[in-house]
């Protein structure tokens, strides 16, 4: 559940419950995954619970597991139906809470080679259906964006790293994917991702499902039924509250500068809602001669993605630059600034971009094959993942993650009166292969934004992510409304509606004998990846957007990150 609500009783403790993990799912006709708990917090004299997500069916002819109070699991091989996921809000007498769930996929067919189950659901998006001939596992649902509970706000000292790792720019409640039964066939590797925001990646042959690593986000199934393979658990839940601190944003005692090197005129651009704008879109310098509050929003360069040319492996999305957000009060004197440009010329960060002694990281490169597997680069937003472990399965990293993941480095920076808010999310891993298969075909992972982490690339022969637009999609950008192309003086920025620092798509591999599917570039300038030997399009300047990957074979060329972007405001 999310939402604002006024506190209109003055209580010492608020009772608050956490809801538990759910556990593994075990082999076929064993009890299905567990459920995860309930979370809940009282407030004025109201208790408002999240329902625990349903979890995942067991065995064959089980249907996806509806759920009245939170997400649902998916189903199982032959039973194909979806379940129905619902959270009703709540109402308190200071406000209401919106409750956020959605459908599972239902499984494939009962039939061989058909063995695979559905996705569960995610606070953000229902979870997918089985794909593919022989199909694989569904993916899960993404998590549900809370960006008012981003990384940059929460405690290093009780949230642990790889948490944060995940939460990024404030994604929680991803839905973990199906598995995928292998039934003897050595190249059916390839259970369904997990859902963007933590969800637990689904199993093969021989492996059991990933357990979710992001709060409430759920477990993988398991692999091959009869063969031991069992699920992944879920992630607990977590409650969080926020209130005022008496902070302000650009007050009304505003400061008063004139620029050096911005598009805008010296003394701001002043578009008729009350504040002076001063846009540099490349290095330059601002003079308080009045010191006061002023709001800033300061975006790195988009990560690059390499040339594809040597071989047929699509690769993962550019992330988005860092972004830096928030509101201080400034001394009097001229502060320097540095607009980074986009990363250029193949396995390159994009460059930070600073104001007044405060860094935007710039966002990590895409992953990519040059005769090896180059990893993702971490960044102010990570870029995604390329296919990775040929014929073997996925690598596994430090941490929870499976897949190699490139993490955010982007992260609050501490000014005096004000906390700026770093914003930047993971990319998305990139999958394993069918290898030796003449329709082999893949989607690389997308690279992070600075809204959402990079969604996962997707395995198989022939994958078209046309149904539920979960795989290889560059990770969203953030939205700054005040930020619009119109109000920062670019009209041509105005289309993107204020998003900034979208992470690239993950290309697809150069496929026999279908075309596949790229992933699509995130809101905020991340560029769309290629298909079938073509070349992804470059990150928008001015907006921080990661490069999108090209696919592999002849073609394939590489793709620059946009540039990036500081814009000061103050009240006139």
């Amino acid at each position: 559940m999310y939402g604002t609500v006024a506190v209109v009783e003055d209580l010492l403790e608020r009772a608050i419950t956490i809801g538990a993990a759910g556990g593994p799912g075990q082999d076929y006709g064993t009890p299905p995954g567990g459920d995860g708990g309930s979370s809940s917090i009282i407030l004025n004299g109201v208790t408002c619970t999240a329902g625990g997500g349903a979890g995942g069916s067991s065995a064959d002819n089980n249907n996806g597991r509806p759920n009245a109070s939170g997400s649902a699991g998916g189903g199982s091989r032959g039973g194909t139906s979806t379940g129905t996921g619902s959270l009703s809000p709540v109402s308190t007498p200071g406000g209401t809470l919106t409750g956020y769930a959605h459908n599972s996929g239902g499984g494939s067919t009962n039939a061989h080679p058909h063995y695979s189950g559905g996705g569960g659901g995610g606070a953000g998006g229902r979870g997918g259906t089985p794909y593919g001939a022989p199909s694989g596992g569904g993916f899960g649902g993404s998590g549900m964006v809370a960006e008012k509970f981003a990384a940059g706000y929460l405690p290093t000292s009780t949230v642990p790293q790889e948490y944060r790792e995940m939460i990024g720019s404030g994604m929680y409640a991803a839905g973990g994917g199906g598995g995928k039964e292998d039934s003897g066939n050595g190249n059916d590797k390839w259970g369904g991702g997990g859902g963007a925001g933590g969800g637990g990646m689904g199993g093969f042959h021989g492996t059991d499902g990933q357990t979710g690593f992001n709060y409430g986000a759920g477990g993988g199934g398991g692999g091959q039924a009869g063969g031991g393979d069992q699920g992944g658990s879920g992630a607990a839940g977590v409650v969080m509250l926020r209130y005022e601190t008496g902070q302000t944003v650009a007050s009304a005692v505003g400061a008063t500068a004139t620029s050096s090197g911005a598009v805008t005129p010296s003394s701001g651009l002043q578009p008729g809602n009350g504040y002076a704008y001063h846009t540099f879109t490349g290095n330059g310098s601002i003079n308080f001669t009045q010191g006061g509050e002023i709001e800033v929003l300061i975006v790195a360069g988009g990560g690059a993605v390499a040339s594809s040319s040597a071989c047929c492996v699509g690769h993962g999305g550019g992330g988005g630059g860092g972004v830096l957000h928030g509101g201080y009060t400034v001394t009097t004197g001229t502060k320097n600034i540095t607009v980074g440009p986009g990363g250029s010329g193949g396995n390159v960060n994009g460059s930070p971009s600073t104001f007044d002694g405060h860094t935007a990281q710039g966002g990590g490169y895409g992953g990519n094959y040059n005769g090896s597997f180059i990893l993702a680069n971490p960044g102010g937003s990570g870029g995604g993942g390329a296919p990775y472990g040929v014929g073997t399965g996925e690598v596994v990293t430090s941490g929870p993650f499976k897949g190699h993941i490139s993490v955010p480095t982007q992260s609050p920076s501490p000014t005096p009166g004000y906390d700026l808010v770093g914003y930047g999310s993971a990319g998305g891993y990139g999958p394993d292969r069918r290898s030796g298969s003449g329709d082999d075909s893949m989607c690389a992972g997308g690279g992070g934004g600075a809204g959402e982490s990079g969604h996962k690339g997707a395995s198989g022969p022939t994958y078209a992510s046309t149904n539920w637009n979960t795989d290889g999609q560059g990770g969203n950008g953030k939205q700054f409304s005040s930020f619009t192309g119109n109000l920062i003086g670019i009209s041509p920025l105005q289309p993107h509606n204020g998003y900034f620092a979208g992470g690239g798509g993950g290309g697809v591999r150069n496929n026999y004998p279908g075309n596949g599917t790229a992933g699509q570039g995130g809101l905020g300038g991340g560029g769309s990846a290629a298909t079938r030997g073509g070349q992804g399009s470059g990150g928008v300047n001015n907006l921080g957007g990661g490069a999108g990957g090209p696919s592999g074979g002849a073609g394939g060329g590489g793709a620059n990150g946009g540039s990036g972007i500081v814009i000061i405001r103050y009240k006139v």
